[in-house]
């Protein structure tokens, strides 16, 4: 999986949710679910409209392997792993 997320990626501080939920491949509803929520929670978080508590923040962060800094935007985002060099003589 490509963990890649770049500033570029999030403007705003909850956009950094969205840049985190996307590079791991989670919908809205997923990522709600797994902290306890609804999709159009997740939703209303990304787009501003509402801010998640700090119990929620905290379930987030967990459930995208980063810290609460990460997820609001006060911490840099994760620095993508360099690819595996290939070994053409590793699979025979």
């Amino acid at each position: 999986m490509n963990d890649t997320i770049t500033r570029q990626t999030a403007t705003g501080p909850m956009e950094q949710l969205r840049a985190l939920r996307e590079a791991r491949r989670l919908t809205q509803g997923a990522l709600g679910y797994a902290v306890g929520t609804t999709g159009a929670a997740v939703s209303q978080w990304e787009t501003g409209v509402s801010a998640p508590t700090m119990d929620r923040l905290r379930r987030l962060a967990a459930a995208l392997g980063v810290t609460v800094g990460q997820v609001v935007g006060t911490e840099p985002l994760p620095v993508p792993s360099p690819p595996a060099p290939s070994c053409p003589t590793c699979d025979r």
